[in-house]
């Protein structure tokens, strides 16, 4: 793993999520409370609705450049055509639904640009997948860092154009959708990714194989939706909304733990790949002492950060905010379980086993809702931080027993 590639999506990841921060004060300035919670609906159903509508199938497409880099580009033309009939099934499905949802926040109108929205924020993110197995850490965080940069200026131009402040946001998010998809579906055309005069000649076999993939994983991507938002409903339903935002402080300045993790699983997870394609006694010494050494500073990092927090945080905010700490730091540590989970999960995902990643994923969000409903009431939103920390903690020790096994079974194999 190359440590200069870890420090660029490192500084990619923070640069894509300062701009959303710099955002907020003024959003929060020229809309109503209620505007900004119907913004809020929309980026919502957004994220929700991003891993549906392609059924996660590029993450196929990822692996099988490991195993199999035969006719890539008519493979990756299976994903495509996936996300187009998911497309068109959810603007039918949002078509029966016209009238039915304006009492929610959400009209029809923009349920329908929500769709249109994921279905071009999955085809950036298919060409992203497609730069980081590649290794091409330069195109990758340039396109992220503009898309975020051009969500920003956008937003800021549109929202003292437009009258209607809602339709100001959601139109900037559609813009530079579009703009941003075309860019990618464009690059991947360039790049032979595609195989545009194909593109409508649907090849069964594979598409059968990106659906065997990408369906059983439909369970635990909404479950890591449910498990970053259900304690947030707890917390407002059982002690209101000063109580949730010194939660939110806490898990907003717990995500920097995250952040990191994801950066380094960027670098680390195409290396292992390339890894466990031809394994061998050696290379697997290498993967384990690897795995171990980015465990191991982690905790060393955890347990020094933690220390500085109650000086950090008056600097960054006011001092009302220093009785969050302990939740702080039991969320930091939720997200360094989370963290190694994310490393681990690659060795199940590189053996297709995404049923049983969903299970576990299931079976958390159980654990953690239930945990929420006994721990809130009593302990407040530290039990909720408790909460989130043995959900994350479960989910990482069964996954990495899975991890363990796909390892056995590729050694053996070979």
């Amino acid at each position: 793993m190359k440590i200069k590639n870890i420090g660029l999506y490192f500084s990619s990841n923070i640069i894509k999520g300062l701009f959303p921060f710099l955002l907020l004060p003024i959003l929060t300035n020229v809309m109503s409370v209620e505007e900004f919670g119907i913004v809020g609906i929309f980026q919502t159903f957004l994220i929700t609705l991003t891993p549906i509508i392609g059924l996660k199938a590029f993450g196929s497409a990822s692996i099988r450049f490991y195993q199999n880099n035969e006719n890539l580009a008519l493979y990756n033309n299976s994903c495509i055509q996936i996300l187009t009939i998911m497309l068109l099934l959810l603007i039918s499905v949002a078509l029966m639904l016209t009238g039915m949802l304006d009492g929610t926040g959400l009209s029809s109108n923009l349920l329908l640009l929500c769709i249109l929205c994921s279905a071009m924020k999955y085809m950036s993110e298919f060409r992203l997948s497609q730069w980081m197995i590649r290794e091409e850490v330069s195109s990758y965080t340039k396109f992220q860092m503009f898309e975020a940069l051009m969500s920003f200026l956008v937003t800021i131009c549109f929202i003292y154009i437009i009258k209607d402040k809602v339709d100001a946001r959601v139109s900037a998010l559609f813009f530079v959708s579009i703009l941003f998809s075309s860019i990618a579906l464009h690059s991947m055309v360039k790049d032979n990714l595609l195989q545009f005069s194909s593109i409508f000649k649907p090849n069964l076999k594979y598409i059968k194989e990106c659906l065997s993939y990408g369906v059983p994983l439909l369970p635990h991507a909404l479950s890591g939706i449910a498990i970053i938002t259900v304690d947030r409903y707890m917390i407002g339903y059982y002690l209101g909304f000063e109580k949730l935002g010194l939660y939110m402080f806490a898990v907003t300045l717990g995500s920097v733990v995250s952040v990191f993790f994801i950066s380094v699983n960027q670098v680390y997870s195409p290396w292992l790949y390339k890894n466990l394609a031809s394994i061998s006694s050696d290379k697997l010494t290498r993967i384990k002492l690897c795995t171990l050494v980015v465990f191991l500073i982690s905790i060393v990092v955890y347990s020094i950060g933690i220390n500085f927090l109650e000086f950090l945080i008056p600097i960054i905010s006011n001092v009302s905010y220093l009785s969050s700490l302990d939740t702080l730091k039991i969320i930091m540590l939720g997200q360094l379980c989370n963290g190694f989970y994310l490393l681990v999960i690659n060795f199940v995902l590189y053996d297709r086993r995404t049923k049983i990643i969903s299970t576990i994923s299931v079976t958390c969000v159980v654990v953690n809702v239930l945990l929420l409903l006994i721990l809130v009431p009593e302990f407040g939103i530290v039990g909720a931080a408790y909460s989130f920390l043995v959900a994350n903690l479960i989910k990482f020790f069964a996954t990495a027993v899975c991890a363990n096994n796909v390892i056995s079974n590729l050694v053996s194999s070979n």
